[in-house]
């Protein structure tokens, strides 16, 4: 980050002492120099060299007196004020890791947080969007700045049930692409599945969700591009909102656009009601339980924002 500092450069008796000033950014004291008088006399002397005065804080006058010599008068320094200003640092946000993921079809989730990068901050759109806005992670992080004017940000990130489904990466810190492969368990009342999401609004060095309003920022659904679907599994894409899972099931693989209000709460139940787009948290995709154990290997790309 970038920060102004001013400087000036006083002037007293022919003496040029600088003033310097911290960027209002910084947190700084400026403890003052030590103040000393040194008194003079005045003498009849003999001029050995030159007669100099020694700086004093506090506009306290200095008075030298020449050194032994030949015949010579004395000479007064002017008075001289310097003021310094105290070494300042700048703090940084610490590493931290991200939320986990929440909720699956049944049973409750145990997630495997993703690392977040440094910083601090919070993500704050700019207004509603006239277009599709890329949602492109790096290491695992969406960042404000790339989301604009929509303030989407957060961890991408794996989770899943603690009995027998597994999925891997652990996170996505390392990979360039976001992609994930494991095994689902049989279905039972611990075996739910795993899966893969992001999170819509979550501030650097913070473990938190919070809430990410789609409906003033112009969006209506996701669109997104997976390469392929589990033989004999069962994927859906899940709107999280406040701490409830709105789910649809996918049933191709490629291309495709899935709009909020076309998730729904139970989608395995007719009549469930859409989430709430003013508080959504998360967005995620769930490989689901079935009858019997099945792995599973695809990507996740082209996720875009749409209005």
């Amino acid at each position: 980050m970038k920060n102004s500092r001013l400087g000036a450069v006083i002037v007293f008796g022919g003496a040029a002492t600088a003033l310097v000033a911290c960027s209002s950014s910084e947190t700084r004291t400026d403890p003052l120099v030590p103040t000393s008088t040194v008194a003079g006399t005045t003498a009849t002397a003999t001029v050995a060299g030159p007669v100099t005065g020694t700086p004093v804080t506090s506009g306290t006058t200095l008075t030298a007196t020449t050194a032994p010599g030949t015949t010579g008068s004395t000479t007064t320094g002017a008075a001289v004020t310097t003021t310094t200003g105290a070494a300042v640092t700048s703090s940084t946000g610490a590493a931290v890791t991200t939320t986990t993921g929440a909720g699956g079809a049944t049973g409750a989730t145990v997630a495997t947080a993703a690392a977040t990068t440094a910083g601090a901050g919070t993500c704050v759109g700019t207004g509603p969007a006239t277009a599709a806005v890329p949602i492109t992670p790096a290491e695992g992080w969406v960042q404000c700045n790339t989301t604009e004017p929509i303030g989407i940000q957060g961890a991408f990130y794996t989770y899943g049930d603690e009995d027998t489904s597994t999925i891997t990466p652990a996170d996505f810190s390392a990979a360039a692409d976001i992609c994930v492969s494991g095994t689902i368990g049989a279905s039972s009342a611990d075996t739910w599945g795993a899966g893969v999401g992001f999170n819509l609004n979550q501030a650097e060095g913070s473990e938190t969700k919070n809430p990410w309003n789609a409906t003033a920022a112009g969006i209506s659904g996701i669109s997104f591009t997976i390469d392929t679907l589990p033989t004999g599994g069962l994927v859906r894409m899940i709107s999280e909102s406040g701490d409830a899972d709105y789910c649809v099931e996918i049933t191709t693989a490629g291309a495709q656009t899935v709009l909020f209000s076309e998730t729904s709460a139970d989608c395995w139940e007719a009549g469930g009601a859409a989430p709430d787009a003013t508080t959504l948290t998360a967005v995620k995709w769930q490989v689901a339980a079935v009858t019997a154990e099945y792995p599973f290997d695809f990507c996740i790309s082209a996720v875009s924002a749409v209005p």
